[in-house]
């Protein structure tokens, strides 16, 4: 967010829950629609970032410890973007007289100057775009394809991956998997977008550090 990844995509894909409210999830063994109060509150946050009176910073103590603090600037404002900040605060049930807050990773209701979080690993979200997927009939007739519910697929997809027999003529990204094509259309920003900072979470993760793998010896005579 602070490097000006939109906050509405990123909490969307990354984020389970803040403060108690629930993200929503597609994967078959935690499907759910989400909270209604979660999706008002990341509009929020994208509104309030795009003025610029949200920001992030690190803290590193003596001990090496990190500590996240999410800061909402003490300048004036318009009356709109000081409607926003205090419906944030209200969302999150945090402290009005605080500007600086702590987040924290763990599933709790939070509030006052803490704002406690728990995110998604890249196996979760790889699970969540699963289901933006546009599966074969033939695969969901044969038990090679799960059909996520329509209530949850409907409530704000991430990603839109298409698939067909033929050929895509120009995609943004494509591959051909047992006889279908997937591919994301060329002209669908919102789903290049995603996939785009999926990619980026990659690299992220990919600390390019030489791995310890395991040594066989073979005992020779």
């Amino acid at each position: 967010m602070q490097a000006g990844y939109a906050a509405d995509v990123i909490m969307l894909m990354t984020v389970d829950s803040v403060n108690g409210l629930n993200n929503y999830a597609a994967a078959p063994a935690r499907a759910n629609p989400g909270d209604p109060e979660f999706f008002q509150l990341i509009e929020l946050m994208r509104r309030v970032q795009r003025s610029g009176e949200i920001g992030m910073r690190v803290e590193v103590d003596k001990a090496k410890k990190e500590t996240t603090l999410v800061t909402f600037h003490r300048r004036a404002v318009s009356a709109d973007l000081q409607a926003d900040r205090a419906e944030i605060g209200r969302l999150l049930r945090l402290d009005p007289g605080v500007s600086e807050y702590t987040v924290t990773y763990g599933v709790s209701a939070g509030g006052g100057d803490n704002i406690d979080m728990t995110t998604r690993s890249l196996i979760q979200i790889m699970l969540e775009l699963a289901a933006t997927v546009d599966i074969p009939k033939a695969h969901l007739d044969d038990g090679s394809g799960y059909k996520v519910p329509t209530s949850i697929d409907a409530a704000k997809p991430l990603m839109h991956v298409r698939s067909g027999t033929e050929r895509p003529k120009d995609p943004f990204a494509s591959v051909q998997y047992q006889g279908y094509w997937f591919w994301i259309d060329r002209t669908d920003l919102v789903s290049k977008r995603a996939f785009s900072f999926l990619m980026a979470l990659f690299n992220f993760a990919d600390t390019g550090k030489a791995e310890n793998l395991p040594l066989v010896t073979i005992p020779a005579q």
